[in-house]
């Protein structure tokens, strides 16, 4: 079940037992909250919808603190008064202000809307005070929204041989604004069957339950009892414990939270039918857990451990077991019930649970009577005398009260005190009109088997357990029954009998029951005594709407108050079967029914299952086909956010005169690091993430809070922009997580490596003991100014003059203060010499390759401004390649306010990968403004490219020098002829001649894309190649026409042979040799060879003309 939790401390009632002192709340002013012409103020109201608008239906909250720490750090406090109003007398001058305002015990803060402004709020001046929403706070009591908005839960048994299996849901939601409000008007029975529950958990994931609870903060907790042709074993509990206890939070899958009995095991005959499964019967109502409940604040959880006859506690969230209290007669204070000192329980079995809105627990115990039944006894029913087994005058039920509290000293008598008593042997009806004793819904002492000699078609053996216990809005006690008999018997089954046979169940039909207690004193009595309304027995009792023509008693057990019904009224929600009163249709059916309060009466009904033409349909019928039932309480939705502003002291609080930073984009990400959404600061540097159905976030899980990468390029924290180079401050500073900063900035090894972030967990933090509030506006920002200055250098084209080399060296401020006077080093290459540098350079006399700078502060670097440099150098040595270029920044370290203070080494930094913007700014693999460069490095590989033209008769591209051609047609160079190395874009870097043996060498040639070319004009007939043509090469295919001149492509690359040969063959235009091959050492064979073939043709015809 679940209780009111917010009735009594809304109207200001003292409380008792664990109540904790609240403020207490006052009607609410219809009029807006005025602005103050001088000072500040505004509202603390109960935000009962969750919208953050202080309506006229909701109420002020008086004695709440606001302290105001004006910009000098003076605190002024302040109280809000009846009517939830506070205000503060300022004077102008000092502004601005922070508000902090302590969240009331009892309460949680609410979201944020217009009229609320989060805990913590800055005021530039009186004028911006306006309660809307800067000077107001919205807040509400946990579980309060049960008043105006509530989710059934339930669940709904099926057999353990259902078709679907274990896909069956086994917690179930149910919306009441689906179900018909009216009274019983409507033209057919399907008119009540209108609701669809969604499926919340199903078998294969939890078993069969029956337990449910629900907290505050929209979790659902699940248990079950043994109940027979169900099952217990599921992905989360393989085994079957039967006190296992689950939790379902919004938005997550159904956990395991604990398992109190680690001894426990399933009873089921899991290799059996599921129709017999015998071996379960004497375990209804005995193994496994019976009602749990969770406290108002939700961090106990109290469930009834049946086996053991315990009350258990549960912490929570960690589902640690941390208490146990034996239920045994003494401890109650029962004297009755058959308990002695050998069996301290005796008869007693404890089942059901209530909390109240002031926090007091309370325990449903029944005096079975089962030690008065003669075993191996039955029932011959037929006779005329037949009785019952056992002495039914000593069932009797108890509601007790815990009086003990953990962790205090109070304690009254053995810590439980009985507060409702009464007997429960009355006549209560039949359950089917054929006046035999097996159909009466007289309550009897429990059973261990079916106690009936002959079988039936239609069966009953009602046995009582009080399972649920509710309080209404009079303060009256509400206590569902449940029949034992309805989780021992299910339709189309059979079972074992007290006498050794088994007997076929075709129909059973239970009997529960639903009564009420009116207040006295500490405790209640029963209705029917003295002054309070109904009676005991069908047709006398309050509830009389708990029955369906000749079935008296038809509630299942669960029960729950609800404030409001749908039509305005409160209402008793009851699991029921045949819950459609009045009709005549729709039986063997079991569902949800409402009652009014005031009146007893039955007000409506509607099915959750229906198993008229079942045969079988897998459902209990008429026996006990649903689980407990609880009220899921509307709540808030969580939000994470926070603030992000200038630290401009460095304390890593937020003062009151430290200026906000708007514009920033946040980002929401899983832990992976997949962004789930964004969201902008608004003027106030304010963020919010809540979860709102686009947003998904889940209590307890775990997120991350990045300040997202666009804003190292724009926005406030732009190169150039207002913030420039602004750093996270000292995170988790000054004791008080409102005001301190949470950003971080995340390792190379994590999902948002460089990034300033913040983990986060959306409400609770499992790794706490505490239960954090579902809102948490604490996820700070702050930034404070740096002195950060970056270098970096590459090697830059110079006039593409070989033996030169240009390197540019790159300064940048990426700090938020300007640079001030600095220095900085450029150690050149070995093997080169200086030629130049940029102004102000002043070369080492001692080596000759330290170039130096002083920038003074006359020509200091604001920030986020860019200087370049350059220096050129003489290769003296070309054998010193690869060329490297070492620059570093000196002079500054002690002011270097980068994440790793000082200067990094030309080592450290040697084999990092510099990545540059189009401009030429230095930027890491991120895209952000790399937090480190104190020294770079450019490294440049010289090359030679070398290679022959010469003519080439035989077209082999391979240059013989000795390889006659024919008679007269020898390879041989070609001198004279100009090749050209220009660069990729067109400029020439160098032009040669080929020597006498045709050869040429361009030196010293940067790793870099170029062209190798022989001009057209080469080609032209008063030029060494005018009766040539190029031939086709490794370079360049197909015939290529004279005037297109050569031009070859050529890539040097870090790594490549420091000598790259290219040869350049031609051959005589139109010189096309005897069959293509004029070779002497070919041709002359051939000759000889046809000669000799002649010599003999010409002599076998002479031989022939002989013989003629």
């Amino acid at each position: 079940m679940h209780r009111l939790l917010s009735l009594v401390i809304a109207l200001g009632a003292t409380a008792t037992g664990w109540t904790v002192a609240s403020p207490t709340t006052v009607t609410a002013s219809t009029e807006p909250v005025a602005a103050h012409s001088s000072g500040c103020g505004g509202v603390v109201f109960d935000d009962l919808d969750f919208d953050g608008e202080h309506d006229e239906t909701e109420s002020g909250v008086a004695g709440v603190t606001i302290r105001t720490t004006d910009r000098t750090g003076r605190a002024i406090t302040a109280d809000t008064d009846d009517t939830g109003t506070w205000h503060v007398d300022l004077d102008d001058d000092q502004f601005p202000i922070r508000l902090e305002f302590e969240t009331p015990d009892g309460f949680e803060p609410g979201p944020t809307g217009p009229h609320n402004g989060s805990d913590v709020q800055f005021v530039d001046d009186a004028d911006s005070c306006t309660g809307e929403p800067t000077g107001s706070f919205g807040v509400f009591v946990p579980g309060a929204s049960c008043a105006h908005s509530a989710t059934l839960v339930t669940g709904c048994y099926r057999a353990a041989d259902h078709p679907d299996g274990g896909r069956v849901p086994a917690v179930e939601l149910v919306d009441p604004s689906t179900v018909d409000v009216g009274a019983v008007d409507g033209d057919s029975a399907d008119d009540w069957l209108t609701l669809a529950p969604e499926p919340a958990a199903d078998v294969d994931t939890v078993g069969s339950i029956h337990g449910i609870a629900t907290d505050w903060r929209g979790n659902v907790y699940a248990a079950a009892f043994v109940k027979r042709h169900t099952t217990l074993r599921s992905d989360l509990n393989p085994a079957g414990n039967p006190t296992a206890i689950y939790r379902l939070r919004p938005g997550a899958e159904p956990e395991l939270l604990t398992i109190v009995d680690r001894n426990a095991t399933d009873p089921h005959d899991t290799d059996g039918d599921v129709r017999s499964d015998a071996a379960a019967f004497d375990d209804v109502y005995r193994t496994g857990l019976g009602d749990i409940e969770v406290t108002n604040d939700g961090t106990q959880l109290f469930a009834v451990d049946l086996g053991r006859r315990e009350l258990v506690t549960v912490a929570l969230p960690s589902g640690d077991v941390t208490g146990r209290r034996p239920l045994t007669a003494d401890t109650l204070g029962i004297s009755r019930c058959n308990a002695t000192e050998a069996s301290p329980f005796g008869d007693l079995r404890p089942f059901g649970l209530g909390i109240t809105s002031d926090d007091r627990l309370l325990v449903g115990v029944v005096c079975s009577a089962e030690s008065t039944v003669e075993p191996g006894g039955a029932i011959d029913d037929e006779q005329a005398d037949a009785r019952p087994l056992g002495d039914p005058t000593q069932l009797r039920a108890y509601v007790v009260e815990m009086t003990e509290t953990v962790g205090t000293a109070k304690s009254v008598g053995n810590g439980f005190e009985v507060r409702l008593a009464w007997d429960l042997d009355a006549d209560r009806g039949v359950t089917y009109d054929n006046g035999l004793l097996s159909n009466a819904a007289v309550w009897r002492p429990w059973v261990d088997a079916v106690p009936f000699r002959t079988e039936h078609d239609v069966v009953s053996y009602p046995q009582p357990a009080v399972t649920d216990i509710d309080v209404d809005g009079a303060g009256n006690l509400i206590v569902a029954l449940g029949d034992r008999w309805g989780h021992q018997t299910m339709p189309d089954s059979t079972a074992p009998t007290t006498d050794g046979d088994t007997h076929d169940i075709v129909e059973t039909v239970i009997a529960g029951d639903l009564q009420r207690a009116c207040p006295d004193g500490d405790g209640w009595v029963i209705e029917g005594t003295g002054d309070c309304d109904g009676g005991v027995g069908n047709g006398f009792e309050f509830f009389d709407g708990d029955s369906y023509g000749w079935h008296a008693e038809t509630t299942l057990g669960g029960v729950v108050t609800m404030p409001d019904d749908g039509t305005g009224k409160e209402a008793v929600v009851v699991t029921q079967m045949d819950p459609l009163v009045g009709w005549a249709e729709p039986w063997r059916s079991g569902g949800i029914a409402w009652h009014d309060t005031s009146t007893g009466e039955f007000v409506r009904g509607v099915r959750l299952y229906d198993g008229r033409n079942a045969e079988p349909d897998h459902t209990f019928e008429k026996s006990s086909g649903l689980a407990g039932l609880a009220l899921l309480c509307e709540t808030a939705p969580i939000e994470i956010g926070g603030r992000v502003w200038r630290d401009v002291d460095g304390d890593g609080d937020q003062d009151a005169d430290e200026p906000s930073i708007g514009g920033v984009e946040m980002e929401l990400r899983a832990p992976d690091g997949v962004v789930l959404t964004t969201a902008v600061t608004d003027s106030d540097g304010r963020y919010r993430f809540r979860d709102d159905g686009k947003v998904p976030l889940a209590d307890r899980d775990d997120y991350l809070v990045t300040v997202a990468h666009r804003n190292s390029t724009s926005g406030p924290f732009g190169r150039w922009g207002e913030h420039t180079g602004l750093r996270p401050t000292h995170p988790h500073l000054g004791g008080d997580a409102r005001l301190d900063s949470d950003a971080l900035v995340a390792q190379d090894d994590t999902t948002v490596s460089g990034m300033t972030y913040a983990p986060v967990h959306a409400g609770d933090d499992p790794d706490t003991p505490a239960l954090e509030p579902l809102v948490d506006h604490s996820t700070d920002f702050g930034f404070q100014e740096q002195y950060d200055l970056a270098v970096a250098t590459r090697w830059v084209r110079h006039d593409d003059v070989l033996g030169v080399l240009a390197f540019e060296i790159i300064i940048h401020n990426q700090g938020s203060e300007p640079s001030g006077a600095f220095s900085f080093v450029d150690r050149i290459p070995y093997g080169t010499s200086v030629l130049a540098a940029s102004h102000g350079a002043d070369t080492d006399a001692t080596d000759g390759r330290t170039i130096r700078w002083h920038i003074t502060e006359s020509a200091q670097l604001a920030p986020g401004e860019t200087r370049r440099l350059t220096v050129i150098v003489n290769v003296d040595d070309p054998g010193q390649s690869p060329f490297v270029n070492v620059v570093e920044l000196t002079g500054y370290a002690d002011r270097d306010d980068d994440s790793t203070p000082g200067n990094e080494t030309a080592d450290s930094i040697r084999n990092r990968p510099n990545a540059y913007t189009a401009d030429g700014g230095i930027i890491d693999d991120n895209g952000a403004w790399a937090e480190e460069d104190d020294a770079d490095i450019a490294t440049v590989h010289l090359h030679q490219i070398t290679g022959r033209l010469w003519v080439d008769p035989d077209r082999d591209a391979d240059y013989e020098p000795n390889d006659l051609v024919g008679d007269t047609a020898w390879e041989r160079p070609v001198a004279g002829v100009a090749v050209v190395l220009r660069h990729v874009d067109g400029a020439e870097v160098e032009r040669q001649w080929t020597s006498h043996d045709g050869t040429y060498r361009f030196t010293m040639v940067p790793s870099d894309e170029y062209v190798l070319e022989v001009q057209p004009d080469e080609f032209t007939d008063a030029r060494p190649l005018g009766d040539y043509d190029w031939l086709s090469s490794p370079y360049r295919s197909g015939r290529i026409e004279r005037l297109d001149g050569v031009t070859i492509p050529v890539e040097l690359r870090a790594g490549d042979d420091a000598v790259v040969t290219i040869d350049l063959p031609v051959a005589k235009r139109g010189g096309i040799a005897w069959l293509g091959w004029y070779r002497t050492e070919f041709v002359l064979p051939v000759l000889i060879a046809a000669a000799v073939v002649l010599l003999l043709l010409q002599r076998r015809a002479n031989r022939i003309t002989a013989l003629a």
